[in-house]
């Protein structure tokens, strides 16, 4: 039987970072490049003090639009910091955290003596959980947890879970 994913293992190792001075069109070209949907900010001892996100990145834009001024720093936009998980947090830890703090999460640290080791993004936390479940069934209670239509005791079904539509496309 194999142990539940920590963190370490499903994280992303020497993610691109940001510093708080960092100008706002600097972060976009890297957000928009990587594809990213957020990135950590961190001082100069690397440790984490906020996320950036595509919805700090909107927002900035917008606001320099409307007010026709530069669209000033990272630090001027920066969500919430959610605090670091450790690296060996355990999956469900670090499923909870996303389901609790909702949408407004993209990116979670991770950290080590108080020191950014890697993020986490939903993408990864969906192929960590895609792959407990094939590798060990009795992670299945993780897929009950995510799952709105089954029961604490309902044995997890894929062709009833609930699924997501695909947001319509604005052009």
């Amino acid at each position: 039987m194999r142990a539940v994913p920590r963190a370490s293992e499903f994280m992303v190792r020497r993610p691109p970072v940001l510093r708080p001075d960092t100008p706002v069109r600097d972060a976009a070209r890297l957000l928009v490049r990587r594809a990213l949907p957020g990135a950590a900010v961190v001082d100069e001892e690397r440790r984490p003090v906020g996320v950036f996100s595509q919805q700090g990145l909107m927002v900035a834009l917008v606001e320099a639009l409307h007010h026709q001024h530069p669209a000033g720093t990272v630090a001027d936009h920066l969500d919430e910091l959610v605090p670091p998980v450790s690296e060996e947090a355990p999956l469900l830890t670090v499923v909870r955290i996303f389901v609790d703090v909702g949408e407004a999460l993209s990116v979670l640290t991770v950290a080590r003596e108080g020191r950014l080791v890697g993020v986490i993004t939903r993408q990864e936390v969906g192929r960590a959980i895609a792959g407990a479940l094939a590798a060990n069934e009795e992670l299945r209670a993780v897929a009950n947890y995510l799952s709105a239509s089954a029961g604490p005791e309902a044995p997890f079904d894929a062709r009833r879970a609930p699924r997501r539509r695909s947001p319509r496309r604005h052009g």
